[in-house]
């Protein structure tokens, strides 16, 4: 995924165009980063959730089932882990939102204290889930 985003940045560069990032939220699980970011370009096609509107265009509901979805692809055993917080959050301009799904996982077998895994998956207004860019991160007995 990282690299078709990369020819996707070469591509546009080349046209003239410059893809321009939004906001990116990071989640860490086991050794890896995921970087959802969310680019100019999605934010402007997906709907507007105007000052004068009392809902936003996707429910809440949608957006948990959307990222639930993502989530699916992205950890072991997913149904094991519990979607606890939906938040709005504004990007870029007033009417332009996305929400961010918390998610928390589970301790692997054998333990049973420290840090719960946790991921947040963004998901824009037209119900698309943004797939992350997943980084593997080095420990230090590996460099």
């Amino acid at each position: 995924m990282k690299l078709i985003k990369t020819l996707a940045l070469i591509i546009a560069l080349s046209a003239g165009n410059l893809i321009s990032l939004a906001s990116t939220f990071s989640s860490y699980v086991e050794d890896y980063r995921y970087d959802f970011s969310v680019i100019d370009e999605d934010l402007e096609s997906a709907p507007s959730w105007r000052s004068n509107e009392a809902y936003p265009p996707l429910s809440p509901r949608k957006a948990d089932s959307a990222a639930r979805e993502l989530l699916t692809r992205l950890v072991k055993e997913p149904e094991r882990w519990k979607r606890i917080n939906i938040t709005l959050s504004q990007i870029k301009d007033e009417e332009k939102w996305v929400y961010v799904i918390h998610f928390i996982g589970f301790h692997p077998p054998g333990v049973v204290d420290g840090p719960v895994p946790e991921m947040r998956v963004v998901v824009l207004m037209d119900g698309k889930p943004v797939v992350p860019d997943i980084v593997k991160l080095k420990r230090p007995d590996e460099e």
